[in-house]
């Protein structure tokens, strides 16, 4: 986890710069539990982008106009850019095709009727072996 969205989580949900600093077990708690669905959106995140080149992210990304992946400091652009590179993805058959295929396919077809992703245009439960 990048130390801005590190310390992002810690002063929205902590109200503080330094966890030692949290003296609420409740707060404690909010805040270990933001932090636990953020590992889980960073490893969905992995889990997208690990069977594309740099370029091939770096087009995405600016396809869906999200900020760079070292850029993300809050969990609303973490959770925008996996939704977003899950849903350009596209359902993962591959007995056809590798995954990178599919997802060039899917931006392909959206680029030429000029569909663009949206925020509220998916729905909001993902299947997959993580959740955020």
């Amino acid at each position: 986890m990048g130390s801005a969205l590190y310390r992002n989580i810690l002063r929205e949900y902590g109200r503080v710069n330094q966890p030692k600093l949290i003296r609420d077990a409740a707060v404690k708690r909010n805040v270990l539990q933001t932090l636990e669905s953020a590992t889980r959106g960073l490893n969905r995140l992995d889990a997208v982008t690990k069977p594309l080149d740099g370029n091939t992210v770096k087009e995405l990304l600016a396809k869906l106009q999200a900020p760079p992946l070292d850029k993300i400091a809050d969990l609303k652009n973490l959770q925008h850019v996996v939704l977003g590179l899950e849903e350009l993805a596209g359902p993962n058959d591959p007995e056809d095709r590798t995954f990178a295929d599919q997802l060039r396919t899917s931006i392909s077809r959206r680029v030429e009727t000029g569909v663009s992703w949206r925020p509220g245009s998916m729905p909001l439960v993902r299947h997959g072996p993580y959740t955020a």
